[in-house]
């Protein structure tokens, strides 16, 4: 018995009741969306993870050119107390050098991030500031 089912819009025979030509090679594709779905998923997950650490890659690089520059105008300026306190502002496990010579004082701020595996990745932060009349 042949019976009519509409699929589409438009009418199609099917040799046995209830199921038509088109869907018998479909059971075979049916894993395929969740295969899809799991791997799209966990590569969208990855890319949140890595964009996050790039960001905060970011945020402690500008932290170590902030404490530079904080740390640089108070040596300039004679005030080793100050510089102490801009210097305890720095990013955890930063290591923080100080040089003078030609008149100028330098700081560098330099920390290394990791991210499991990942890394190390080297930020630094660099300034230089004219030392202050008098200062030496």
């Amino acid at each position: 018995m042949t019976r009519l089912t509409r699929r589409g819009g438009r009418h199609v025979a099917s040799a046995t009741p209830g199921r038509s030509p088109q869907r018998s090679g479909h059971c075979e594709l049916r894993g395929m969306v969740t295969v899809e779905m799991a791997v799209s998923l966990i590569t969208a997950a990855l890319v949140v993870v890595a964009s996050c650490w790039v960001v905060g890659l970011v945020v402690v690089e500008d932290a170590c050119r902030t404490t530079a520059a904080q740390i640089a105008r108070q040596v300039a300026r004679g005030d080793d107390a100050s510089a102490r306190q801009a210097e305890k502002h720095a990013p955890t496990g930063a290591r923080v050098s100080t040089t003078t010579s030609g008149g100028w004082v330098e700081v560098t701020v330099q920390v290394d991030r990791f991210l499991g595996r990942l890394g190390p990745v080297h930020l630094r932060g660099q300034a230089r500031s004219p030392m202050e009349p008098g200062e030496s």
